[in-house]
């Protein structure tokens, strides 16, 4: 089951949390992003977070990475992958022994630098990372005397069974995005879809037109203009698949 925990572009609203993700598993919980208030999400949801075992962040924004402080005070046994440099772990490291008392790292949380063309394994589930273009043309990465490798924008592709299933992450604008649409090339049971910087929605459409989709769901939505269910309505014509727009309320899950 894959819950979302998260499903608002940006920050908190009073309706809806920034993104995170649930991948349930019977071997174990991933959580995909962090959000400020997932925490609350995961027990809402009815899920132990004893459970979590894997923590991937997809990029370094806090509207995906705020909230994990609170995650990690209540998970026993979990790898926490991040995309950024070791430095900034070791903060993150001393960050979260801040929350225990006395102040003692937690011996079951481990942690792992994530970049592109990994694999990660969590019992029959497999994840595989790719590179999107989300920060790339943000920012002036040589005057930051950072490295586009050392901390990367990711998408997901995850197999379980006969399923493939994609992850997007935050993208590029559909003119800065190149690196994540190839991963569309191939068939795939369900596509998870930021529908933030992608817009407007024709130029969503075309790019996703005939494509060896079976389900896209939508998440990181920007609600402010358009309701769901006119996302909804418009994308299941044009595209003629199903398409929904993920919700939190309750175990909303696909």
């Amino acid at each position: 089951k894959i819950h979302f925990l998260g499903t608002a572009a940006g920050n908190i609203t009073p309706d809806f949390n920034s993104v995170s993700t649930v991948v349930e598993t019977p071997d174990g919980i991933m959580l995909i992003d962090a959000a400020d208030g997932c925490m609350n999400s995961i027990v809402r949801q009815g899920l132990n977070p004893k459970e979590i075992s894997e923590i991937l962040i997809s990029h370094w924004h806090h509207d995906h990475f705020a909230g994990l402080p609170a995650v990690l005070s209540s998970v026993t046994d979990a790898t926490v992958r991040l995309p950024v440099e070791g430095a900034v772990i070791s903060s993150m490291k001393a960050a979260v022994s801040s929350f225990a008392w006395p102040l003692e790292p937690k011996p079951g949380i481990k942690w792992g630098i994530l970049r592109q063309k990994q694999q990660i394994r969590l019992g029959e589930l497999t994840l595989k990372t790719f590179e999107n273009d989300h920060l790339w043309p943000h920012f002036d990465w040589e005057k930051m005397s950072i490295n586009r490798e050392d901390m990367p924008s990711l998408s997901f592709v995850m197999e379980y069974d006969s399923m493939r299933i994609i992850y997007s992450g935050d993208l590029g604008t559909l003119d800065d995005e190149k690196c994540f649409w190839q991963l569309l090339d191939e068939p795939a049971d369900l596509l998870i879809l930021e529908g933030a910087h992608l817009l407007p929605l024709t130029s969503m459409a075309d790019k996703l037109k005939n494509k060896p989709l079976k389900r896209v769901v939508l998440n990181h939505v920007w609600r402010m203009e358009i309701t769901d269910s006119e996302i909804e309505d418009f994308l299941s014509d044009w595209l003629n698949i199903p398409v929904a727009v993920a919700q939190e309320i309750g175990r909303a899950h696909v």
